[in-house]
């Protein structure tokens, strides 16, 4: 990612001059961080820290409004903070969509009516982050908002924005063809059969909790549904 944004910044054009299969939110958010910031470790560490930062954070809120447990909601949040980075903190998309998915749904069940534009906005900017997880906090988002039904169009309009951005921004750039042939015929062909990989493989003793969170949070929930 900063490789690409550091080529961007010298005036070579994504998926043209270099070759990336990702899509292109991310390359433009650390292309813009460093036109701001510069080009420098401390300037890279600081947009590290910032995204995990911000995951805590938003983690936080959300599971603070829906809990109405602060102080438990607090001690999650700085767990996976401190779970999660292991031996080195890295500057990752996936900390980036998720903080994007996080935002979606705050914008759900934070505050006193929900905000279905802002939460459809988070979740499209999630696709340009990492394509299929962001698809799946955008249907996420979507069954959240349950049968709100005038709420669907203002959704809809809010998951397109950035998504027609960066198609924007690719045609202006004359890279259009070149980005569909490398963030998804090439995925498609040489990328997406390898990536299953086997639940909690590489896990440390560090990491480990996070590993344990999923499989407890289903026990918990069919718990939960046994009891009511």
């Amino acid at each position: 990612m900063l490789h690409a944004a550091q080529q961007m910044l010298a005036g070579r054009r994504l998926y043209a001059d270099m070759f990336e299969f990702h899509p292109p939110g991310i390359f433009l958010i650390a292309d813009a961080w460093l036109r701001v910031f510069g080009l420098s470790m401390v300037s890279i560490r600081m947009l590290s820290a910032a995204s995990v930062a911000t995951v805590a954070l938003l983690t936080y809120l959300c599971c603070a409004r829906v809990s109405g447990r602060p102080w438990a909601s607090a001690a999650l949040a700085l767990a996976w903070a401190g779970c999660s980075q292991g031996e080195l903190t890295q500057l990752s998309h996936q900390y980036f969509t998720t903080l994007l998915s996080m935002a979606s749904l705050l914008a759900l069940v934070g505050g006193r009516a929900p905000a279905p534009g802002w939460a459809g906005f988070f979740a499209g900017a999630a696709t340009m982050t990492t394509s299929g997880r962001g698809v799946l906090a955008v249907l996420a988002t979507w069954a959240l908002l349950g049968r709100r039904w005038r709420a669907w169009p203002l959704f809809a309009v809010g998951v397109a924005v950035v998504p027609a951005a960066c198609g924007a921004y690719l045609l202006w750039r004359g890279v259009f063809d070149a980005a569909i042939q490398d963030v998804f015929v090439w995925t498609a062909h040489r990328y997406a059969g390898i990536q299953a990989v086997p639940y909690g493989a590489g896990a440390t003793a560090e990491d480990l909790p996070l590993v344990l969170a999923y499989p407890l949070a289903v026990l918990a929930l069919v718990a939960l549904l046994v009891r009511r």
